[in-house]
């Protein structure tokens, strides 16, 4: 193949769009369809290096593609986790001694689809940006398979991509996140571009120059990460992602390749510049996430990108900069190793001992106190009802807490958000002891959002439960109480139980334990008391039992740790583990209302 200007010109211009969605810039907050044009640009390149003149022995490419890519990737991995060693604490560190083993692995999608939705920023994520990757060399994976098959047939081909797509679009609507992260879910992307190879160029030139389609399909690519208002959390194919955006962007990505560019733009100032940032584009996509993410870092505050000052922004912009030249002239552009696959593998295991002693270090600089402040982030259950579950029953809206109960056991609902979340392990640990089967249903939009009240009593009746638990933090317990939910479920023949809303604080609580002088006596000041106040008086005015967690959490004073220094949140308002067992008391005595119960 030829060098293509184009090429590089349309990797330059994704790669600014990424970072700058990453930056925050007004008018790119769908920037990261950039990564969908990666993976079209990689399907093509990939069935033209395999199927071409580089020769189609497996062992051959994939020699090749671990010399390309592994130096600068795992050289990224490596300073990433040994600067957060020692410019982060160990609560944040172990998150990234996670992703650099999840990296060193090649499947950090795995690990950022188990953590959270990409578009979260609860947790100190600087290498999240290798899930992209992660799937690329998932993709390489089939490579060789995938020329057999079109060989073999292009209509199966054609059905796999058609499958991929279509089980990309369901599961938008069901797991966002699992579409975005999963490769079989991206595969159709990566045979767009690699059907553009096969049908519509000449050993990957240009078969039929048409550079004004390609030029416009180049404006639709741009236009549509500007103006498509696409939300990486939502559930459905207009707005959500991949869904009918990716489509657009994909189809205009595979256009470009097919057609080309003008020379005349190729030849410009500005198509120059792109053609030199798309030269360095995988330097660039290495190096500006951790800079960011390390550089913004304060403590328990999760993943940061927004910049508060310009000279900050000059100074992170310079890093990247020199980041960039970094991996670029040193790792990207040398032949630093021979390529074989054994010391392929002995750099990825090198990279994962690396990681793991950087934990280590991180660790060493503080006393166990200190580290039980720390591990309050990871004192927590798996979220809601488990990644499993949501897979196996990606439409049930309840999931069983308890297990190897009679069938005919009394059966309660817990009903709630975030806050019921927090506290269901600890429940169902009471009502497993005392023989009730428990159930859970959490919505970040409760009563409101999917699947709407009357679904939700449908389910839960279809259970066979007699009694509905409600849990909210303060603003959703106020809508709940206000929307006749209750009364509703009541004329459905249920019993109907609270609890109110714990203590919750304007700060981090970990962080109010670290930055203290003295933990042993600190206190909070919770700032939903007088809410809390005005709920606990409306519900015993109508006669509803109500648990009270204050009592227990705010005896004289709001407690934020225990005797060990355990945070009893693991931030403002969310109750750890050791948090939710002080509640056990009040969950076991409901629990029992509900075991005695006659019927």
């Amino acid at each position: 193949m030829q060098h293509r200007a184009d090429i590089q010109i349309m990797r330059g211009a994704a790669v600014l769009l990424v970072v700058l969605f990453h930056l925050g810039v007004p008018g790119f907050s769908a920037g990261f369809l950039g990564v969908d044009a990666f993976f079209v640009i990689s399907g093509f390149l990939m069935a033209i290096l395999y199927s071409g003149g580089g020769g189609g022995h497996a062992v051959q490419f994939y020699r090749r593609r671990a010399r390309r890519l592994l130096p600068a990737y795992l050289a990224t991995v490596i300073f990433a986790v040994l600067l957060s060693a020692f410019l982060t604490l160990p609560s944040e560190h172990g998150q990234v001694v996670e992703q650099g083993l999840f990296a060193s692995g090649l499947s950090s999608n795995f690990g950022f689809w188990a953590q959270n939705s990409y578009f979260s920023k609860s947790d100190f994520n600087p290498l999240l940006h290798l899930w992209s990757l992660g799937v690329e060399f998932q993709f390489y994976l089939l490579v060789p398979l995938i020329v057999w098959l079109h060989r073999k047939s292009r209509h199966l081909i054609l059905g796999a991509g058609l499958a991929s797509l279509a089980a990309a679009l369901v599961m938008v609507t069901i797991s966002p996140k699992t579409s975005f992260f999963m490769m079989p879910l991206r595969l159709w992307q990566f045979l767009a571009g690699a059907g553009v190879a096969w049908h519509l160029s000449r050993a990957g030139n240009v078969l039929r120059p048409q550079p004004a389609i390609g030029a416009t399909a180049g404006a639709t690519i741009i236009l549509v990460a500007i103006l498509w208002p696409v939300n990486g959390e939502a559930t459905g194919v207009l707005w959500g992602h991949p869904g009918l955006a990716a489509i657009v962007a994909t189809i205009a990505s595979a256009t470009l390749l097919a057609c080309g560019l003008p020379s005349g733009f190729e030849h410009s100032w500005f198509g120059r510049s792109l053609h030199g940032i798309g030269d360095w584009s995988y330097a660039i996509y290495l190096a500006h996430f951790p800079v960011l993410v390390i550089g913004l870092y304060r403590p328990f505050s999760g993943t940061i990108l927004a910049i508060p000052d310009w000279w900050q922004g000059v100074f992170l912009l310079s890093l990247i900069v020199g980041a960039s030249a970094v991996l670029h002239l040193v790792f990207e552009r040398p032949r630093l190793w021979s390529g074989s696959l054994k010391t392929g593998t002995i750099m990825l295991v090198g990279a994962a001992l690396i990681t793991v002693l950087s934990g280590v270090i991180s660790r060493a600089r503080f006393d166990v106190s200190e580290l039980n402040i720390l591990q309050a982030t990871q004192d927590r259950s798996e979220y809601r009802c488990g990644k499993i579950f949501r897979i196996l029953s990606p439409r049930a809206t309840l999931c069983e807490l308890t297990s190897g109960l009679a069938e005919d056991a009394p059966v309660a609902v817990l009903v709630g958000d975030s806050h019921a979340d927090s506290i269901k392990a600890s429940f169902a640990s009471v009502a497993q002891e005392r023989g009730v089967r428990l159930y859970l249903t959490v919505s970040n939009n409760p009563i409101y959002g999917a699947p709407g009240p009357e679904r939700l009593l449908t389910d839960i009746r279809a259970v066979g439960a007699d009694t509905v638990i409600l849990h909210f933090t303060t603003s959703n317990a106020q809508r709940v109480w206000g929307s006749g939910f209750h009364e509703t479920a009541v004329a459905g023949g249920l019993d109907v139980s609270w609890i109110l809303p714990v203590p919750t604080f304007d700060s981090s609580v970990p962080a109010m334990l670290w930055e203290a002088e003295d933990r042993q006596t600190l206190s909070g000041q919770p700032v939903n008391r007088d809410v809390v106040d005005i709920l606990r008086h409306d519900l015993a005015r109508a006669g509803i039992s109500a648990p009270d967690p204050w009592p227990v959490l705010c005896p004289d004073v709001c407690l934020l740790s225990d005797a060990g220094s355990h945070p009893l949140y693991f931030d403002s308002g969310h109750l750890t583990l050791t948090g939710a067992r002080y509640l056990e008391g009040a969950m076991g005595a409901l629990i029992d209302q509900i075991a005695e119960a006659p019927g």
